[in-house]
């Protein structure tokens, strides 16, 4: 039988100390007092709320690499795309550049 690998998630202090609570009340496992504590609501919010922290930061990890790559290569276009060192180009040439690029893209693209 394969054995299967569970995450471990962090929770605050004040949920952790409410599990512990209901666990010297009777409750002889933390899963169960957990289960307990959600269906009265007491640590539902804290527990979404961490949820919601971890997602947040899942999510913004996610987005700053893909701006990070989609950076890299408008950066790697237009230096292919100039004649002049980077160091030499004005801001309005720069412009210039990414706007031809993105017409040759938009050519590019097939039509249906």
């Amino acid at each position: 039988m394969p054995r299967t690998e569970y995450s471990t998630n962090q929770i605050p202090r004040t949920a952790k100390l409410k599990i512990e609570d209901f666990r010297r009340n009777g409750y002889p496992s933390n899963s169960q007092a957990v289960t307990a504590l959600v269906e009265r609501g007491d640590v539902a919010e804290d527990i979404k709320i961490n949820l919601v922290k971890e997602s947040r930061q899942i999510f913004t990890e996610e987005a700053t690499s893909i701006i990070t790559k989609i950076m890299y290569q408008i950066f790697i276009n237009i230096l292919k795309n100039s004649n002049k060192p980077l160091s030499d180009l004005k801001f309005d040439e720069v412009i210039e550049i990414i706007k031809s690029i993105a017409t040759k893209e938009i050519t590019a693209i097939p039509k249906r």
